[in-house]
């Protein structure tokens, strides 16, 4: 059982000013139902000193892509810029919609994460929104975890298998649960989660074992805090969204 979940984001590969973009990822809001993105994704090469490459993403419900992609590259362009008219520049070589890709997000448990001669990192055992852009983070940490394993365990394959879920469950179940609990804050037709998002992050920051929390979990390397508490999270959907 993977649900789908109903927003999902339109991305367009662009080239930036390196001195406008190339700090961090960038975001604009408008409640929870708009958001913008644009993500450096390294140097532009063959376009000259000055350049980058990035992506560009806009947060759209799955049910109303078709209208979006409809409205053709000009009307994309156009709800951009309204929006954000920095982000809006960047799209203005976009030629038609097929130049664009659209990404839907699913919810993947596929504990125990193996069967047979077969297992599973990242993604395939563990999917959850990008709402906490560390997808890539968990995966690498999976493959150390794994190699690790392997390794302590002398490459008995059964028990380096044990040894690996031991070691990551905890940390992969807690980034599945706070994705699932955060992405209505962002990514939903409810101005008021919107409202609270605005108020209470800013004030979780200044609170130091808070903020400490927030990074932990932004980087990976916050786990469940109660062990026995890890299965029934691990089993436990949350409405993915509205």
């Amino acid at each position: 059982n993977a649900p789908l979940y109903p927003w999902g984001a339109v991305w367009v590969n662009v080239s930036a000013d390196a001195a406008t973009w190339d700090s961090a990822l960038r975001q604009t809001y408008r409640d929870a139902q708009t958001l913008i993105g644009v993500l450096p994704t390294g140097p532009a090469l063959g376009e000259g000193a000055g350049r980058i490459n990035a992506a560009l993403f806009w947060s759209v419900r799955v049910e109303d892509y078709d209208g979006l992609r409809a409205r053709g590259a000009e009307g994309f362009r156009r709800a951009v810029t309204a929006t954000w008219p920095e982000a809006g520049l960047l799209v203005k070589s976009l030629r038609t919609m097929d130049d664009a890709s659209f990404a839907t997000y699913r919810h993947v448990n596929a504990w125990p994460w193996g069967r047979g001669g077969v297992v599973l990192i990242g993604d395939a055992a563990h999917a959850a929104s990008p709402v906490l852009g560390h997808g890539a983070n968990l995966s690498l940490a999976d493959g150390v975890a794994l190699a690790k394993a392997f390794r302590v365990e002398r490459g008995v394959f059964l028990r380096a298998m044990a040894a690996y879920r031991r070691d990551r469950r905890r940390f992969t179940s807690w980034a599945q649960w706070i994705a699932q609990l955060l992405t209505p804050l962002f990514q939903s037709k409810s101005r008021f989660l919107a409202w609270l998002r605005d108020r209470i992050l800013p004030l979780a920051r200044a609170i130091g074992p808070l903020e400490r929390l927030m990074l932990a979990t932004l980087i990976g390397k916050a786990r469940m805090p109660i062990p026995s508490i890890t299965r029934l999270v691990s089993r436990w959907r949350l409405p993915p969204g509205a």
